[in-house]
């Protein structure tokens, strides 16, 4: 997946202040004591964030990865591209992503991901 300048520095750092190979790089963004993330836990963060936002909604971890679907099928209205961003085996788990973003799409855009009954 591209990555900015600036995320692949942090990601550089992250992974130099690891104590070994096998260490998550959540354990170093955290504050405090070094402890693995559970999924609860993050998404415990995530709402924290939105109160801290002032957003009355709640969020999930797929929130965000429909956001970033949504983005990225926006700037290119590649299926392909967002089906790959988001490490989707098939093209229908990306249109749910997609949600109100994919109805400019056909059939014949969705089979454009799909190569012999595989998906690309």
């Amino acid at each position: 997946m591209p990555m900015t300048q600036r995320l692949y520095e942090k990601l550089l750092w992250a992974c130099a202040g690891a104590r070994d190979a096998q260490e998550p790089l959540l354990t170093q963004f955290h504050t405090g004591q070094r402890k693995d993330y559970s999924y609860a836990a993050l998404n415990e963060m995530l709402q924290t964030a939105r109160k801290r936002a002032g957003l009355n909604t709640r969020w999930t971890l797929h929130d965000l990865r429909r956001t970033l679907a949504r983005e990225v099928y926006d700037q290119t209205h590649d299926l392909r591209k967002v089906q790959r961003v988001l490490s989707h085996s098939s093209p229908t788990t990306t249109l749910w992503y997609l949600g109100n973003a994919a109805t400019d799409l056909d059939a014949t855009d969705i089979e454009a991901c799909t190569v012999k009954g595989k998906t690309a």
